[in-house]
């Protein structure tokens, strides 16, 4: 290979030094060792999933890389110790809906349980860190509703950066810091009262110690084998766990908490802990001083930058050669197999969060060393250890700022990929859901709808969202997330980000109007919104930059929103769909319609699910009861409105004499079509199972028979076969009602239900799959 290389005439690769070390460098690497483009080539690059590799004979295994200064600059001035946005206040249009939201979600509860420390690390952390956001956007209201413009620039927007040295404003418009302070004054009389403020603060010191302090009934344990802080485990029954240590579930049931015992998602748990911690410290100082070292262990765990430290190994989900993390840590397939394609991470925007909560906690717990002595303080420490404290603070600050900032170039770069196009053509989506060693996944771990896959890439919401979403992607996401965002998205909480995007391209105005118009209470409870707030949604969209002209919420060029995934060693039977579509059924590819038996009038194919080869003239409603995944053979303009086609099929099945005779009711059961719209089934041929409009034309190439279905036709003997159904339904129910009895309203109500019961309505209460949601009896 050096041969090659030294043969070559491009300048880059030759080297004279007979000891040069040979090494493969990714796009990111060459733009700064070698400043190589992406789109070069050289004989001895390799194309690869992340772009073009190439080897690079260097006298030094290490290579240093540098952020742009402007993108390091902008991570660091989000890092503000008061937690508010460097552009100032809110718009002050936004200030009375945020106070009257406040009025509300200061009294929000944390479920007792997990004050108890019963439950996961997971959801505990997320609601922790919500309560924790909203008490700072009050501290932040509190001071522009009670003080002159003047002193709110001097309390609020002004950071000094390590606690000593002088710092500086924030970049703020003294214009609108004034016109804040006035339109905040005016309700001043309506933010919630001291009293409810404290006990906040109560439930917030409540909820984070007991993870910290050893009194959890699940607890946090170190795992000396592998040198992690992991969580024992809780078998949830009825808000205790039916287990204590050391009888831990999570060591051996991989499912469990998400798989924390086996090292799956550390930092985004523990993230969420460690920013409620942040917070809870900047309000304490000397609950910060006292669990310091204890807060200090979750961030070891998750980011040890030491060689020095023997409990934890440097960096655990770091991967430094490509400058983005793993979130997937020992588990494997059936107890043993390893995962085919790999390490994988779904949220990168959760992973950014966790390091931005590291930063956060740095920049907090240097303040408060920097600002106590022995001669007006009294605790258990001297000023020389204060002194070691305050650098370590100081370096927790800065390990936070540069994992943060890496993060963020890694997440634009191969979750994103709205600047560099490095996937293959045929992944036109402009986000993927789960980045593997070797694939791209447009799909989560939760499902495949694309709104899940472009939400779960934009929560939380905190101030570093606005480094992480740039103007240029959310623009090219947009229109592809809202439109795959039907009521049930609404629900559950994930068109927040939507807004979040609206705002950020300018429409704030039309952002709130949604926000109030559409976010009820019960939003905020389902798993996706149960880490947002009304308050800080509202908070957020209102702080967004303003722009000089709103930019477009139409996309240029279509973009996939499709389902699909790009493997180059594995083929997967859905990987067809490769151009966006309104309706939700991408078109197929070519190659895919070649192969196709369905007819042109019913173009819409199930290409996976239960209907799996189902042929439709009408999109499919994906849902697990029936299609998951489907595209379109057809053009979707050229299709007609679903009542001219419903009438135009019952027509042909009154009076149309053809080939097709009425199917026997053996088949009539045993059928994928919609007979509204493509009741034509082809019972043999190579076209057999596929349905169309239009009777088949029977013909030895495509359909060799067909029948016609139409509603009932499955009951030949109406009576014996409805009484056959009773019966059947009855012990249908009967069977239900003693495996799967009705919940109780406690059950139904409780964080361990988060099943959707439309589809997934069978929730498992005690055993190794608790929580869990099945769309058949367990």
């Amino acid at each position: 290979v050096r041969s090659l290389m030294n043969s070559s005439n491009d300048s880059h690769y030759n080297s004279s030094s007979s000891s040069a070390l040979l090494m493969y460098a990714l796009p990111h690497h060459l733009e700064q060792v070698m400043n190589i483009q992406n789109n070069e080539t050289s004989p001895v690059c390799l194309n690869t999933l992340r772009g073009n590799i190439c080897l690079l004979q260097t006298t030094t295994p290490k290579w240093e890389m540098s952020l742009p200064k402007a993108q390091l600059q902008q991570v660091q001035n989000l890092f503000t110790k008061s937690f508010v946005s460097p552009h100032g206040p809110p718009n002050p249009s936004a200030i009375p809906k945020i106070v009257e939201a406040l009025q509300n979600d200061i009294q929000f509860q944390i479920p007792d349980y997990y004050l108890r420390g019963v439950g996961d690390t997971y959801f505990s952390g997320k609601m922790l860190a919500k309560l924790a956001r909203i008490i700072k956007i009050y501290q932040e209201m509190d001071i522009l509703c009670s003080h002159d413009s003047k002193s709110v620039q001097q309390l609020l927007y002004y950071n000094n950066n390590d606690g000593k040295d002088k710092g500086s404003y924030f970049s703020t418009n003294n214009n609108n810091i004034q016109d804040a302070v006035k339109a905040c004054h005016k309700v001043q009389h309506k933010l919630p009262t001291k009293t409810q403020v404290d006990q906040a603060i109560d439930q917030l010191r409540k909820g984070v110690e007991v993870w910290l302090n050893g009194k959890a009934q699940s607890l946090f344990v170190y795992d000396s084998k592998w040198g992690g802080l992991v969580s024992c485990g809780c078998y949830f029954n009825h808000g205790n766990c039916d287990n204590s240590y050391p009888n831990c579930p999570s060591f051996s049931d991989p499912g469990l908490n998400f798989g924390h015992g086996f090292y799956n998602d550390h930092h985004f748990h523990q993230g969420y802990h460690i920013y409620a911690a942040a917070v809870l410290s900047s309000i304490d100082h000397d609950w910060a001083i006292d669990y310091y070292e204890h807060v200090k262990v979750l961030i070891r765990d998750i980011a040890n930058p030491s060689d020095s430290d023997s409990f934890f190994p440097k960096f655990r989900h770091k991967d430094w050669f490509l400058g983005s993390s793993w979130a997937s840590g020992i588990a494997t397939i059936g107890g043993g197999v390893p995962f085919p394609n790999g390490r994988n991470q779904e949220s990168s925007s959760e992973c950014v969060a966790a390091y931005e909560a590291i930063g956060l906690y740095g920049a907090v717990m240097s303040d408060i060393f920097a600002s106590r002595t022995d001669g007006d303080v009294k605790d258990d420490l001297h000023d020389d250890q204060r002194e070691k404290n305050w650098q370590t603070a100081q370096d927790i600050h800065q390990l936070g700022v540069i994992l943060t900032a890496t993060e963020i170039s890694a997440a634009q770069r191969y979750w994103h990929d709205s600047k560099n196009h490095i996937y293959p053509e045929n992944y036109s989506a402009n986000v993927v859901g789960i980045v593997w060693s070797t694939m791209i996944q447009f799909q989560t771990w939760f499902g495949n709808a694309p709104f899940l896959v472009y939400g779960i890439q934009m929560l939380p919401l905190t101030v570093m969202s606005e480094s992480l979403f740039d103007l240029q992607w959310l623009q090219q996401v947009y229109e592809p997330f809202s439109d795959s965002c039907n009521q049930n998205c609404v629900d559950d909480g994930w068109s927040i980000p939507i807004l979040a995007a609206m705002a950020s391209l300018g429409h704030l105005e039309e952002a709130i109007h949604k926000a109030q118009d559409t976010l009820t209470d019960k939003t905020f409870k389902t798993a996706a919104g149960n880490g947002h707030s009304m308050t800080n949604t509202l908070w957020y969209l209102s702080t967004r930059p303003a722009l000089e002209k709103p930019l477009s919420l139409k996309k240029k060029k279509s973009s996939d929103n499709g389902q699909q995934q790009h493997n180059p060693s594995n083929n997967h039977h859905h990987q067809h769909t490769i151009v966006d579509s309104k309706n939700g059924c991408g078109l197929c590819s070519k190659d895919f319609c070649d192969k196709s038996r369905c007819p042109d009038d019913a173009p819409y194919i199930c290409s996976q699910g239960p209907a799996l080869n189902g042929c439709s003239k009408v999109p499919w409603t994906l849902n697990p009861l029936s299609c998951t995944v489907c595209c379109s053979c057809g053009n979707d303009d050229d299709q007609e409105d679903i009542t001219q086609t419903t009438t135009a099929a019952n027509k042909n099945v009154d009076d149309t004499d053809t080939a097709c005779k009425s199917c026997t009711s053996e088949v009539c059961s045993n059928h994928s079509c919609n007979i509204e719209s493509a009741p034509y089934l082809c019972t043999d041929g190579p076209a057999k199972d596929g349905c169309a409009r239009n009777p088949w034309q029977i013909v030895n190439e495509v359909c060799h028979e067909c029948c016609i279905l139409t509603h009932g036709c499955e009951q030949e003997d109406k009576e014996s076969v409805a009484q056959d159904d009773d019966e059947q339904q009855q012990n249908e129910n009967q069977h239900i009602e003693e495996s799967c009895p009705l919940c109780t309203p406690e059950v139904c109500s409780s964080q361990m239900n988060q099943c959707n019961s439309n589809f997934n309505p069978f929730l498992c209460i005690k055993g190794a799959a608790v929580g869990g949601c099945s769309g058949t009896v367990w």
